[in-house]
């Protein structure tokens, strides 16, 4: 999982969301209990 902060916001993920490892999260995001982003994901 790549996490990148865009414009001083960085994304919010909860300890039970599912990143894949090929995914990318990017600037003002949140990732609520029990959400995924599968592979390729942008």
């Amino acid at each position: 999982m790549v996490v990148y902060e865009l414009n001083g916001r960085k994304p919010k993920i909860h300890e039970t969301a599912f990143v894949d490892e090929n995914a990318y999260i990017i600037g003002d995001v949140v990732l609520e209990e029990k959400t995924s982003v599968w592979p390729s994901a942008v």
